[in-house]
């Protein structure tokens, strides 16, 4: 990043990821002879989600050099504050959750074990064939045939 203003060296400053966001605080040098409007270059591609503040006010932005992204300082401007509003830590939150979701969902579960006593605490399920009449024992298809 290189601020310049006429009448005062130019101030490279380094930029810093900070969340998967590029943040750059920077404080402007003094211009000999009074307050100056400045510019503010960029060493990245111009892009619409670079956003610029000057002592708490937007600055506007705009093409430098045909690809650079450069913001115009107003004279008096002391502060500068330059981010890039990158989707990544949200997709990033995104991902964490969807992983989150998919290994719950992968555990193992437990059966539940029942043993002899908890199974007459029951409710009888009643005959096996509710709709099927039961016949009278020795009355059946195989009955002898002295037995009818």
């Amino acid at each position: 990043m290189l601020l310049v203003r006429p009448g005062s060296p130019a101030l490279r400053v380094p930029a810093a990821t900070v969340d998967g966001a590029t943040t750059v605080d920077a404080t402007m040098p003094a211009a000999s002879g009074g307050p100056a409007p400045g510019t503010l270059r960029l060493a990245d591609a111009a892009d619409g989600r670079w956003r610029a503040t000057g002592d708490g006010r937007p600055l506007t932005g705009r093409p430098s050099d045909g690809w650079a992204q450069a913001f115009d300082v107003p004279a008096g401007v002391s502060h500068v504050t330059v981010a890039y509003d990158s989707a990544r830590s949200t997709w990033l939150w995104v991902e964490g959750a969807v992983l989150l979701v998919v290994v719950v969902l992968a555990l193992p579960t437990r059966r539940r074990q029942l043993d002899d006593d908890e199974l007459s605490d029951l409710p009888d399920p009643g005959p096996a064939r509710p709709h099927m009449p039961v016949a009278p024992s020795g009355a059946g298809r195989h009955a002898k045939a002295g037995d009818a």
